[in-house]
């Protein structure tokens, strides 16, 4: 009897010891970890806390060039934040609250997410699915409309159909139409309350239709025998329209009123022409290819002052950047954008089109007025790693710009922080020249 009574009680107590064990382990998996913050010289990044479906991820670790960055002091908001964990088809910001979110489109489904780009805390807004994904994503009336786009092969002659939809906010729905088969190109006007779309005509030439959102009518404010073109509206009935951009391909820019009809051509035979304006029209970045060399200059409807009392349109700027790395400020007041120096043997925009060829960012604000060009953030230097800036976006108050990176598609933050020496440094060069003149 007293061995049989030993012998429960080891078991008794192997079963009580297994049962502690699994339960530490399961504790442990279940458990939140805190934060992972790092930070470089000059800047930091955190992985903050997120929904359990979308994480932000942590440079603590060794990113995809085997670096890594150092612990950040406590209670420091990160200069650089990583908001999804998955490819983003499209961004904006919205005011809840009072307070900032960049709200999102994910690319692998046309989910749409809601986050705090100042602790990386993700809400899912809505859960209507696209079986084919998202390839790009377009927000309207403060976020509360969104375009999306995707490719569908046609069962008929295996060709991809470039399908658009417009669709608003539901609950936790999308909820919309599909707008017709083979649009090329899509605008949003600056007030987001409306949009225009390019689709082929029968000819072999485009036709511009503008939809307002408010009245959900339709109309033809455009037509045209090329059809290459690439929209962008601007305030006051005005559509920029440049033509596609390839760097040995001249390029032309004109300016068109839905209203009149009169289109003032703004730009012409330029190799590689990119544009992207500022919402007023009063100023416009552009960049050309000249002899193999990319260059981005600023144009000023008002002109701008030069020598011996000259004044010209544009004007040469000290960096480089694609135009649709920039996103201007409410009120049109300065671009905020990714600028870059690109390594010999890049055709820009060809090969960063094409994807064959990633570029280094930095990040910059330039004011238009005076041209004075301001360097708001190194990464390289402040954590370690390279972004490819596209899809940009601003907040409204200019305290966060968001991008995504092109080379993963991942969303990213930069909180927005105008150093006191807010002028671009001189270069030796420019040191000399100065000298010489005094």
């Amino acid at each position: 009897m007293n061995k049989d009574k030993k012998h429960i009680i080891f078991i008794t107590s192997a079963v009580a010891l297994l049962f502690l064990v699994l339960l530490i382990v399961w504790f442990l998996g279940h458990t939140k970890k805190a934060p992972t913050v790092v930070e470089g010289q000059g800047g930091v990044v955190i992985s903050g806390e997120a929904a359990p479906d979308v994480t932000p991820g942590s440079l603590g670790q060794s990113d995809a060039r085997g670096k890594t960055g150092t612990a950040s002091p406590a209670g420091k908001e990160p200069l650089f934040k990583q908001l999804s964990t998955i490819p983003v088809a499209g961004t904006t910001f919205v005011i809840k609250d009072g307070k900032n979110y960049v709200r999102y489109v994910a690319s692998e489904n046309g989910h749409i997410y809601d986050v705090d780009p100042a602790t990386g805390t993700t809400d899912e807004i809505t859960n209507t699915t696209f079986a084919h994904g998202v390839t790009e994503a377009l927000f309207l009336d403060h976020g509360e409309s969104v375009i999306m786009r995707y490719a569908e092969r046609n069962a008929a002659d295996s060709d991809d159909v470039i399908k658009t939809s417009l669709g608003h906010l539901d609950g936790d729905h999308v909820r919309g139409a599909f707008l017709p088969d083979g649009i090329t190109a899509v605008a949003v006007s600056p007030d987001g309350n409306g949009f225009v779309y390019l689709q082929p005509d029968e000819t072999g030439g485009v036709l511009g239709i503008f939809h307002d959102l408010n009245t959900s009518s339709e109309s033809l404010v455009f037509r045209h025998t090329f059809r290459e073109w690439v929209p962008q509206m601007l305030e006051g009935g005005d559509i920029l329209f440049t033509t596609k951009a390839s760097a040995d391909v001249s390029g032309f820019s004109y300016l068109y009123n839905m209203s009149s009809k009169a289109m003032v051509r703004l730009f012409r035979e330029k190799n590689g022409l990119m544009v992207n304006a500022s919402p007023d029209g009063q100023y416009a970045l552009f960049t050309e290819n000249i002899f193999g060399e990319t260059y981005s200059s600023l144009y000023a409807r008002a002109g701008i002052g030069g020598d011996e009392g000259l004044s010209n349109n544009t004007e040469n700027l000290s960096i480089m950047t694609i135009p649709e790395k920039c996103a201007w400020t409410k009120g049109a007041t300065a671009p905020y954008c990714g600028t870059f120096t690109p390594a010999r043997g890049v055709v820009i925009p060809d090969s960063w089109y094409k994807g064959s060829a990633s570029v280094q960012d930095r990040f910059s604000v330039i004011d238009p007025s005076t041209r004075v060009i301001t360097l708001l953030a190194d990464p390289e230097v402040a954590v370690k790693r390279d972004f490819d800036v596209t899809l940009p976006a601003i907040a409204s108050d200019a305290s966060y710009f968001s991008f995504v990176n092109k080379d993963d598609g991942f969303l990213w933050s930069l909180r927005v922080e105008i150093p006191k020496e807010s002028a671009t440094p001189l270069t030796n060069e420019e040191k000399r020249d100065s000298a010489g003149s005094e």
